[in-house]
């Protein structure tokens, strides 16, 4: 008599149970690999529209805080366009950033590292005419086509983003802003995510063909290893959770109770799966009926982020001691910062001083949106803002006003008047509208 295991019957089975595992794995696989390419090619998109948008965000308030209305008039050229160069070279220093161009509305140049082409006027792309009617246009284009650099790779690729450029307070757009952003490190990233998806597809093979051998074992352990699974995965779970906890209690302070002064203060991440932005404020008396009200944004994210919001507070409030003037204070700031962030890493600020006694308030801006007056008529402050914090030396224009019992000050990061309502950005005529709502 064959041995159970021996039959031809039994052989039968086992050999198609073999068959069947085999075939499940490699349909696991495929299907694994088909949603792992989407989910790769849906994440990069994502990935570099929102990288993209942000990148163009900051770059336009940085232009804006060195670039006047008069620049607007006519090409830059002679010693402003070397002025002017260095300091767009200052802007892109450590980014991906590789050129910028600004045109005028009518299609001229009025600034390119290609000085030949300043002051010409070429027909208006569709990309250019989307970005004059305030929405961000991207392209893709070889270097080969757009660039003849030599010391760049023959087959590189930039993403063309073409941006609207408007002044504040009323960010009206005159004209559009190109830059060149190259995709290196999103590629690595991608490419990263990619060797993660072949890992965890083979991981899961090999783990399908274990479990397929060891299936009886593996019904006995079963409820112990998915209990310490779960423990794992909760565990990891806390840890991630409290790490973010930490960085965002870092950027938004629980808001402080002072007398004569009513604070609100709402906090909303661009995208959700942003636990951590570069938004912060802070508010505290520094003097006897003083009071200091601070808000700004970091170009960046995460813990380099809450680092440097944690620097700015530290000096604002260090240097409020010796002064109330906030161009001093933010002047005194910028000073300390220079020498210590890293090549484009930047931060816009608005400060604002209380003398709750006399009632009067002084104002300074540092590259940031300028705040809302709410007394006898609401309006934006008119103040032309300085350099971000962090770029460059240099001084700060202040502007003082008498404030009545009830005034008020809404002051704002660049996220919410970047925000789209349809084809429009919202803009400080939104913030202005919803308002007077």
């Amino acid at each position: 008599m064959d041995d159970q295991y021996g039959s031809p019957n039994e052989q039968v089975r086992r050999r198609s149970i073999t068959m069947f595992t085999i075939s499940s794995i490699a349909a696991i696989l495929a299907v694994g690999l088909i949603i792992g390419l989407f989910m790769a090619r849906s994440i990069r998109a994502e990935m570099l529209e929102a990288w993209g948008l942000s990148t163009a965000t900051q770059v336009n308030a940085a232009i804006t805080s060195f670039m006047t209305k008069d620049d607007m008039k006519t090409p830059i050229k002679g010693e402003r366009y070397k002025d002017f160069r260095r300091n767009i070279n200052r802007v892109i220093a450590g980014t991906e950033v590789e050129e910028i161009k600004i045109w005028r509305a009518d299609g001229t140049i009025l600034f390119s590292e290609h000085a030949d082409q300043v002051g010409k006027k070429f027909p208006r792309s569709k990309l250019f005419q989307q970005a004059m009617k305030g929405r961000s246009a991207f392209e893709y284009s070889p270097l080969e086509e757009k660039h003849q650099k030599e010391e760049r790779a023959e087959n590189a690729w930039l993403v063309e983003i073409y941006h609207p450029l408007s002044f504040p307070p009323s960010n009206k757009i005159v004209g559009v802003f190109e830059i060149y952003i190259s995709v290196d490190r999103l590629n690595m990233h991608v490419r990263q995510a990619w060797g993660i998806i072949f890992a965890g597809l083979a991981a899961l093979g090999v783990l399908l063909i274990i479990f397929a051998q060891v299936f009886s074992r593996m019904l006995r352990n079963r409820n112990d290893l998915l209990h310490e699974k779960t423990m794992q995965l909760e565990e990891s779970r806390k840890q991630a959770q409290g790490i973010s906890e930490i960085l965002q209690d870092s950027l938004i302070k629980t808001v402080p109770k002072i007398p004569g002064l009513s604070i609100w203060v709402g906090y909303k991440t661009a995208y959700e799966a942003e636990k951590v932005g570069g938004d912060f404020y802070d508010i505290f008396q520094f003097r006897e009926g003083r009071i200091a009200i601070l808000i700004g944004d970091v170009a960046g994210k995460g813990v380099k982020a809450a680092g440097l919001t944690e620097t700015i507070r530290s000096s604002v409030r260090t240097a409020a001691i010796t002064g109330d003037s906030p161009a001093q204070i933010l002047r005194r700031v910028n000073q300390t910062l220079i020498p210590q962030v890293s090549h484009g890493q930047f931060a816009t600020a608005c400060l604002i001083t209380i003398d709750h006694d006399h009632m009067t308030a002084r104002i300074a801006i540092a590259g940031h949106p300028p705040p809302l007056v709410l007394n006898h008529t609401d309006y934006f402050i008119d103040l032309e803002p300085g350099l971000p914090l962090g770029l460059l030396d240099g001084s700060y224009n202040e502007t003082s006003l008498e404030i009545e019992a009830g005034a008020g000050f809404i002051l704002y990061t660049d996220g919410l008047i970047e925000t789209r309502r349809g084809a429009e950005l919202f803009g400080q005529t939104g913030v202005f509208q919803a308002v007077s709502k």
